[in-house]
């Protein structure tokens, strides 16, 4: 090769590689920024999505409760029981679509129970107990979605050992207003 080949050919090298480097870190840099976008959107869904459980969760918690009390109490029937189905099923229409897979389960585990002991001409206790057990652990999921058992208390106490102090300190009667 001669030099006056060289002199084209190292040019157009350099501008070729610097042509590939850049098209490789535009690359990069555009994946990045799609990345950051995608999950992005994926928190707002989820935002959303938890916002919207906050919201109609306590429907069926007001359905849930008092049944739950109800049955505690040995002050549930089995006429209550297709009160209860009937009101939950038609919560379930509308916000059965925000459960998630777990709570989707105990919930089907829940009606299936409910149609067999409709089904019995007598319930014994043990159905009594075996509906509490399950409206309980559906309450639980619903609870768990919603973060009510990740959150920690507001105010004062901030630990146990806190906890702890404070119950101490109420049990010799100590004035919190005065110290």
């Amino acid at each position: 090769m001669s030099n006056m080949q060289f002199q084209i050919l190292i040019p157009l090298l350099t501008v070729f590689i610097s042509i590939v480097a850049s098209l490789i870190v535009t690359t990069m840099r555009n994946r990045v920024e799609l990345k950051k976008v995608y999950t992005q959107l994926e928190q707002n869904y989820a935002k959303s999505l938890f916002d919207k459980r906050v919201e109609l969760y306590p429907l069926l918690y007001e359905i849930i409760h008092p049944t739950c009390i109800k049955l505690l109490t040995n002050n549930f029937n089995e006429l209550e029981i297709d009160n209860f189905s009937e009101k939950i099923l038609k919560a379930e229409l509308t916000i059965g679509i925000f459960f998630t897979q777990p709570t989707r389960r105990i919930f089907a585990k829940l009606m299936r129970f409910i149609r067999e002991i409709k089904a019995k001409e007598k319930l014994i206790e043990e159905d009594y107990k075996l509906f509490l057990h399950l409206v309980v652990n559906f309450e639980r999921s619903l609870r768990a979605e919603i973060g009510i058992y990740h959150t920690q208390p507001a105010g004062i106490v901030g630990s146990y050992n806190e906890l702890k102090i404070l119950a101490e300190e109420r049990s010799v009667g100590i004035d919190y207003d005065e110290r």
